[in-house]
């Protein structure tokens, strides 16, 4: 609802097919009205726009429930080759964001 209160859902199978590929920058700049970027169709900005106020919605549903916010650090594992048999774990790194 306009309170970002769930009312239902439903499961179905799809296929998405992307009209655009957009950069996390490109949609920032979007958002922040920095750019209206006119290459794009004119009904991308007004999608990006009611996307990110469903997500304010929804965070601020998050916050009234008091959920954890948890800064872990993500881990990037690098190995030595595609090659299955001869696959060898060379790191582990492990980085906040």
């Amino acid at each position: 609802d306009k309170n970002g209160i769930k009312k239902s859902h439903v499961f179905f199978q799809s296929i998405i097919k992307s009209a655009k590929r957009l950069t996390y920058e490109e949609v920032e700049e979007v958002i922040t009205k920095k750019n209206e970027i006119s290459s794009f169709d004119k009904d991308i900005p007004k999608v990006i726009n009611n996307l990110y106020q469903v997500y304010k919605l929804l965070e601020k549903q998050r916050e009234k429930r008091g959920a954890l916010n948890l800064n872990l650090p993500e881990k990037i594992i690098s190995f030595n080759e595609i090659l299955p048999k001869e696959l060898k774990l060379i790191s582990v790194t492990l980085f906040f964001l």
